[in-house]
């Protein structure tokens, strides 16, 4: 059984601070995406909000590797979605946002089942951001 512990990781030392202060006995580590500091299969549920857009093309795979590594069953996205791969100025930078059809990047590399899917935001508000929650399938 996998325990019921709520754990985090992000980049930023401020980010990680600030989570530890609203929910300190929470397992909140600073570590990149793309090297989870966590054992295999070590949580019931991964999720990424806002995380998968700031990938640059390069990373994604790895960043996508280690949330399928480190979840025991579910894998939940929450981010902005377009048809093609699309990078977007981000606060005036280039290489720091992209717009990609995750959920077809999830289901092309990984045994999933989708439970669901939905919308954040109401239609047409510039930051709406799509989400797709899957259950991992047994590989036989």
């Amino acid at each position: 059984a996998v325990p019921s512990v709520v754990s985090g990781v992000d980049c930023n030392e401020g980010a990680v601070a600030a989570a530890l202060l609203a929910a300190p006995r929470a397992n909140i580590v600073v570590a990149p995406a793309a090297m989870i500091p966590f054992p295999d299969r070590s949580h019931a549920l991964v999720f990424a909000c806002g995380l998968l857009i700031h990938q640059a093309p390069h990373e994604l795979p790895k960043v996508l590797d280690e949330m399928w590594r480190t979840s025991a069953r579910f894998l939940l996205a929450i981010e902005y979605r377009s048809e093609l791969e699309q990078e977007v100025i981000y606060r005036g930078r280039r290489g720091a946002l992209w717009t990609r059809p995750y959920d077809a990047i999830l289901e092309d590399r990984f045994a999933l089942r989708r439970i669901d899917r939905g919308i954040l935001g109401p239609p047409g508000w510039e930051d709406t951001r799509w989400w797709w929650l899957y259950e991992k399938r047994p590989i036989l």
